[in-house]
């Protein structure tokens, strides 16, 4: 595909330059809270958030992948 797994693109630089690290990590948590809520919004759960379901393209664009234990919230309610 066009990405990276994110813990690929990030352990190395981690290591090199701890400064644009934490910019990134910061950056990339904001766009995670900000797709996992519009998910939230939409009644939608993806069930299976760990970093290799993460992905971010050579622009810095985060994409959560791997939809395969994601529920719709409505259908699923008690």
């Amino acid at each position: 595909g066009n990405g990276h797994a994110l813990r690929q693109h990030l352990t190395p630089l981690r290591d090199k330059d701890k400064t644009r690290y934490h910019q990134i990590v910061g950056h990339v948590a904001y766009q995670l809270l900000q797709g996992l809520a519009g998910m939230h919004e939409k009644n939608y759960y993806h069930h299976d958030l760990k970093p290799d379901n993460f992905v971010i393209d050579r622009w810095g664009q985060v994409f959560l992948i791997d939809f395969g234990c994601a529920l719709d919230g409505k259908s699923h309610q008690p």
